[in-house]
């Protein structure tokens, strides 16, 4: 018989490990808010999932259900076999659509494709009606949008769930609207009837016609303070600076990227720019990914030429990782990397997680000395605190991922700076997506 564990109960050696003061706060705000559906927002880096598995284990539920990307299920399963002290609690991880989920199967780490299936998700909403069940969502910002399958997905669940707790550590990506399915789920949780998507934006944004009359963008932040007391009621969000004083900074370096050619090809008017990082144009109707890998390609040979400064800078023993979009981009860094008889490794979408579990381990105990890792892919799940620099060969268009990229280095266990480089080819638009994307950020401090 699993006994149920008390708030008193919650110390280091109850799960053999240290848990950091602000974590345990954590711990505690997750059992006592009033809230059944909370939003646990700390930065990137500070660990979130230990402070849900040791909250979990706290009330003991029926069914935990865990709905994270792919990359990561394998690193949940790690993470809930070191924190959980309920040892007996079955932890099943769903892999292909042929798992069945059994009645042992306390614990279930899905992806949230997997969980958007229709079959699979009526499946895991009957688990979540059973008394005292908890649903977790990792990386919930993934969930954006007010009308998209995922955020259906949140929503539906949530509803069936005991409780709820969403993880992010970006939960405004670069909009206003990216907080309306937290303050829907939340709020919603106490029965209270949130306002519509647009109703939302209007309030604490500003509408713009976009062009040609067709509907409207929302840009900025308004009415800051009543936004930030609504999500304080149900949104815990700590910053290292606040809870890791000692933690080391991250030192920002921007290189200029000569092209050596005309640049006007590789120009695009600031306006549109603002458009793309608002969302309210999308990249697949327009010519931008492929002006942006024509852009990769050119600078390729003046990004490697950098790489041999930064080796014999600072020697090829150094620890780094290189972030890029682009499958040729990558293919020209794993060039590099191999004729220069650099041991190294590669993370993409395409790679699988046990692969992807041996580069991150190889790098951490110094057997290759770099990883290139796609933005995307590499941007969540991982530690990597070996490497003390961090080089951004491509930009992407949402600032929060380049954010969650390099707190892959910035988190617990970090010692010395991070050295963190943008290769930005010069008089193109990487320099204006650039500006637009630190004005982004601003926006996101307003509220955040």
């Amino acid at each position: 018989m699993t006994t149920k564990l008390t708030l008193k109960d919650i110390t280091p050696q109850n799960v053999g490990l240290a848990l950091f003061p602000y974590q345990a706060v954590g711990v505690k705000w997750l059992l006592t808010s009033r809230y059944k559906r909370k939003l646990l927002a700390d930065q990137p880096g500070l660990g979130k999932s230990p402070q849900v598995i040791v909250a979990s284990n706290a009330i003991c539920p029926t069914y935990t259900i865990i709905i994270c990307p792919a990359v990561v299920k394998g690193v949940w399963r790690y993470e809930w076999e070191r924190w959980s002290t309920l040892k007996n609690k079955n932890v099943h991880t769903i892999k292909s659509k042929k798992d069945v989920i059994t009645a042992e199967s306390h614990v279930v780490i899905v992806s949230l494709d997997t969980a958007k299936q229709p079959k699979r998700k009526r499946e895991l909403k009957e688990l979540l009606k059973q008394p005292n069940t908890l649903l977790v969502i990792d990386e919930a910002h993934q969930c954006r949008g007010y009308n998209t399958q995922r955020s259906k997905v949140l929503s539906d669940l949530s509803t069936a769930a005991s409780r709820t707790w969403l993880l992010t550590g970006t939960p405004m990506l670069k909009a206003v609207g990216d907080l309306y399915p937290f303050i829907q789920v939340c709020e919603g949780g106490l029965g209270k009837r949130t306002e519509r998507f647009h109703e939302f934006c209007y309030q604490y944004s500003f509408a713009y016609p976009t062009p040609f009359g067709t509907g409207v963008e929302y840009r900025g932040v308004r009415n800051a303070k009543e936004l930030r007391h609504r999500l304080s009621r149900f949104m815990l969000r700590r910053y290292k600076k606040d809870v890791l004083p000692d933690l080391p900074k991250k030192l920002y370096h921007m290189i200029p990227v000569d092209i050596g050619r005309n640049t006007a090809e590789f120009t695009v008017p600031i306006q549109e720019i603002s458009k793309l990082l608002e969302g309210q144009i999308s990249t697949e109707a327009n010519n931008y990914p492929a002006l942006r890998k024509a852009l990769g390609i050119t600078k390729l040979p003046m990004m490697l030429e950098w790489l041999d400064l930064f080796y014999e800078t600072h020697g090829t023993e150094t620890p780094a990782i290189v972030f890029a979009n682009h499958k040729t981009t990558i293919q020209g860094l794993e060039e590099y990397y191999r004729k220069k008889l650099l041991p190294f490794g590669t993370i993409s979408g395409a790679t699988p997680a046990n692969e992807r579990t041996k580069i991150v381990a190889d790098f951490q105990t110094g057997k290759i000395q770099a990883i290139i890792l796609n933005i995307i892919a590499g941007g969540v799940g991982i530690t990597l605190t070996r490497a003390d620099h961090v080089i951004f060969a491509e930009l992407d268009w949402t600032p929060a991922n380049l954010s969650q990229a390099v707190d892959r280095v910035h988190r617990i266990g970090r010692e010395e700076p991070v050295n963190i480089y943008f290769l930005l080819a010069e008089n193109t638009l990487e320099e204006d997506m650039f500006e637009m994307i630190k004005m982004k950020l601003e926006d996101v401090g307003k509220v955040m």
